[in-house]
Formats: structure tokens, sequence, C-alpha cells
């Protein structure tokens, strides 16, 4: 991941690593102590093309030291097995968890890079007798594979979504479990159409969390967003810096609540 963030994007990102964990993580590297909340999530989380993400702008609003442990294209498997970050949350006053790329997910249709998780590593025995017809090893990404899904058959399709559904709401419940405390599940309002989870799975979630914020972002594109060449269509997948500032506005009442504050 490292050698994919630094060049040309015009942002030093700070790379760093919390404990044991192999996960690289936006810096500069906190000193997790005191009353601190932690953030998991992707990449909007991680505030790639983004000078200040939301975990920063909260901080700067409410002077709570924030600990950033968003990772650029995780799913929710990225963290659950990682003891290092499971060590910080149950640590924090707060985590903040947000709803994001369901698709990467490792399911009993297709495996996942356990770091990088867009990156397809396998696709089963169960997949390809469900999708005789394709060559699942043409592909690199999970979006290629859903793609070729997609247009091979609708019923496959929808067999592989509710697969995706169940999976990332287990997956989460026990990443819930494994946090403790207080935990805030950050939903943007277009988690739910981008991937294959409803809302009503998001909602089978809230007698296990303090809050669910779902935040919809007024606007959309990549104004204020510092993007290299080549890397337009993946920005515009991402919440530019207006987009941030209201995701931050959302969750400042909700933190300072469960602070105390």
């Amino acid at each position: 991941m490292k050698h994919e963030l630094l060049p040309g994007g015009g942002i030093d990102y700070e790379l760093c690593h919390y404990g044991n964990s192999r996960l690289y993580f936006r810096g500069p590297k906190r000193e997790p102590f005191g009353a601190y909340v932690a953030f998991l999530g992707g990449s909007n989380t991680f505030g790639r093309y983004i000078d200040e993400p939301f975990p920063e702008l909260l901080e700067a609003n409410t002077g709570i030291a924030c600990v950033n442990l968003g990772v650029v294209g995780a799913s929710v498997g990225a963290f659950a097995q990682d003891p290092s970050v499971i060590d910080i949350c149950q640590r924090a006053a707060v985590t903040v968890v947000e709803a994001c790329n369901s698709t990467h997910l490792s399911n009993r249709f297709y495996r996942v890079h356990p770091r990088r998780n867009e990156r397809l590593i396998h696709a089963s025995d169960n997949l390809r007798a469900l999708c005789p017809s394709i060559d699942f090893t043409e592909y690199t990404f999970v979006w290629q594979l859903l793609c070729a899904v997609e247009a091979s058959d609708p019923d496959c399709a929808q067999a592989v979504q509710q697969e995706i559904a169940e999976a990332w709401r287990a997956r989460m419940r026990s990443l819930i479990d494994a946090v403790g405390g207080q935990v805030v599940l950050l939903c943007p309002s277009d988690f739910a159409e981008k991937g294959s989870v409803s809302g009503n799975v998001l909602e089978s979630l809230r007698p296990f969390v303090s809050s669910i914020v779902e935040v919809a972002t007024a606007e959309v594109g990549t104004r204020g967003m510092i993007v290299p060449d080549g890397q337009g269509g993946i920005a515009k997948t991402l919440m530019n810096p207006k987009g941030h500032c209201e995701v931050a506005d959302a969750l400042e009442p909700v933190i300072l609540r469960l602070m105390g504050q």
C-alpha cells in the first residue's frame, strides 16, 4: 500500500504502524492514552486525497484526541483479526466504525487479501459452481469479479449480494463485540447504494452500538481534493473536503455526549 499512496499525490500521509499491526495508517502517529476516540474505516476515514480528514477536523473542533486507524480500501475484515487495532479501540473512550466496503470482505464465495481488501485472492468452488461460465482467473480486484457475476446471471448476482450482506453483518457484529465499550457506527448516506448491505442490515446492528450516525453529504465531486493524475475515477467515489466537514459536524454532538461533555 505504501508505494501507492506516497508518490505524486501532493499529500504527505506520514504513513505509520501501531503495535505489531502490518496495516499502514495515516499519521502523524499518535500515542493512544488518556481519553481519546479511535476511528476505524476505509479510504474515507483515512482521508485519501484530503488534507484534513474528519477525525482531524473533529479533534480540532472538540479538543478531544482522535486516533485515525482508517486504511485505504479496507473493510471490517482488516481490523477484526488485528490484535493491535483491537487493543487501541478497547482502550478508547469511544470507537467510531465507518460502514464501508462491504464487498471487500472474504465470504463463502470469494477470499480477499487480508490487508489490501480490494484485491481478490481466490474464487471458491461454491462460486465456480454457481457461475460455471466465468473464468475467475482473469480478475485481480473484487469489483471485476462482481461485474462479471452481474453480467452473467442476475440470480447469481443476487445470491452473491445476499452472502456479502450476511458476511458483513456477522463480521461487523464480531468487531463490535471485540472492541466493547462505546461504539458509534458511521454510515455515509450512499453506503447501501454502493454495496450489498441494506438499511435493514444496518438497523439490525443498532442494539449493539451506542449510536448510528447517518450522514447525507450535500456535495459530490472532487472539488478541494488533491488527486494525482489518473486517479480521478477513484477520487469521485470518496468524500470531498465538504463531506468531511459534514461528517465531523454530525459526529461532534454524539462524541461529546458519549464522553460526558
